[in-house]
């Protein structure tokens, strides 16, 4: 009698860690940090003409965002990079967000990509504008400009070791104008010196 119900607990506590192993394997809610990269850089921000006077007296910023790998190969990678970025010159200061789709060709521990998407920008200018109401009156206002931004990128890296990635991006973001902000496209750039983190 003892045998059987010895076995009969063995054979219970067998079909639960059967249960929990499949729970593990199979889990109802999960983040796959394989493929997750948190990026962050500095950049030089320009919205003249190219060239590297311009660009590096133009302005600084901030860029911080993570990178999620769709598929990987031995020749190349297929990614999505989010981002939030933020800037000052000395005429303007502004932040935005971006998402954009990019491919990264392998060239051993070293790497070129170039990326593709859309994001959004807002700028707020250091010297007010002056309005006039329609008794004739003057007043000051911040004056201040965001739209929708479409976003190309080039850019190459190296991987350090299995965790780290050092990358230069060069990024061109036309902001477009509003019903509230009309105008003419504004072109920013920016040349961007960052690291990568593979979360796992």
């Amino acid at each position: 009698m003892k045998s059987l119900i010895t076995a009969a607990i063995m054979a219970l506590l067998s079909l639960r860690g059967h249960a929990q192993a499949g729970a593990r394997e199979f889990p109802r809610w999960h983040i796959n940090l394989e493929g997750l990269t948190q990026t962050t850089g500095v950049f030089a921000e320009s919205y003249r003409l190219p060239g590297i006077r311009t660009q590096f007296s133009g302005g600084k910023g901030l860029q911080t965002g993570v990178e999620y790998v769709y598929s990987g190969k031995k020749c190349g990678q297929l990614f999505q990079h989010t981002a939030l970025a933020a800037y000052g010159t000395r005429h303007e200061t502004g932040w935005g967000a971006m998402t954009a789709l990019g491919y990264r060709f392998l060239l051993g521990r070293a790497y070129v990509e170039a990326q593709a998407g859309v994001g959004y920008l807002q700028t707020t200018f250091r010297q007010d504008r002056e309005l006039q109401d329609d008794q004739g009156n003057f007043s000051r206002e911040k004056f201040r400009a965001s739209g929708l931004a479409p976003v190309a990128a080039l850019g190459a890296g190296y991987q350090i070791n299995t965790k780290w990635k050092v990358y230069l991006r060069y990024y061109h973001h036309a902001q477009l104008g509003t019903e509230a902000t009309p105008g003419d496209v504004r072109l920013h750039r920016n040349l961007n010196l960052g690291v990568s983190l593979k979360l796992k």
